[in-house]
This record gives structure tokens, C-alpha cells and sequence, in this order.
């Protein structure tokens, strides 16, 4: 007996078996739902630790091919973009991409940009 799961999030995982070879699935059908999904803005919620940050990265590098793209990663502070800066240093040198700027900034061959900003001021 077989069931048909009309939800896109839940059994994503099912519908989608990891290709032989492939250096990153995502690891909740959330995470591969959200990476699927073909929206401009995509706001993503849940407690730390929940595949948050390497969700926004993974799916910018879906979008490196884009000459135009001009990408930006925020948080409050700069010790807050830490560990996101360095799961952009283990993602995206497989990808193509060089780093400047002591990894604050990203470029992929296509032209397409990617920085990462703190918040100047607390407003």
C-alpha cells in the first residue's frame, strides 16, 4: 500500500532519495522544501540549531549562476555572523566562489555577489 502525501514539506525527504555522489542533501524535509520552494522571499522560522543559516546558504548557491545577483546576509552584530561565515568557507569554495574581504564578501565566476553585514547601530 502506498500513500500519497499532498503536504510539500512533510515527506519531502521521501519524495526526493539523495543522488549517488551528491556533496550536500538536505538533511529535514523542511530544509529541502524550503530549498525547493520557487518564492523571491522565503521567511524561515524555528529554534537554533534548526538548519536555519545553511538553508539561506545552500539556496544562494542555487542561485550563483545569475551575473546580477547581489546577495545579503544580516545579523545584529559581527561575532553573530561567525558561524555563518564559516559554513560559507566550507560551502562555497566547492561552488566556485573567492572570497575577499576575509570572507565578508563572496564572488562566483557568473559576477554574482554575496557579503555579509552586521548592523551598524541598534535602531
Amino acid at each position: 500500500m502506498t500513500v500519497e502525501i499532498s503536504d510539500p514539506v512533510r515527506g519531502w525527504l521521501l519524495r526526493h532519495p539523495k543522488p549517488a555522489g551528491s556533496k550536500f542533501w538536505p538533511v529535514t524535509d523542511q530544509q529541502g522544501a524550503a530549498l525547493d520552494c520557487p518564492a523571491d522571499i522565503l521567511l524561515l522560522g524555528g529554534s537554533a540549531g534548526s538548519l536555519k543559516t545553511s538553508t539561506i546558504l545552500c539556496d544562494l548557491i542555487q542561485e550563483r549562476a545569475y551575473s546580477r545577483m547581489n546577495s545579503y546576509f544580516f545579523r545584529r552584530t559581527y561575532p553573530e555572523l561567525e558561524e555563518a561565515m564559516q559554513q560559507a568557507y566550507d560551502l562555497f569554495p566547492h561552488t566556485g566562489a573567492t572570497s575577499r574581504d576575509n570572507g565578508r564578501e563572496w564572488q562566483w565566476p557568473s559576477g554574482a555577489h554575496f557579503r555579509f553585514r552586521h548592523l551598524s547601530h541598534e535602531k
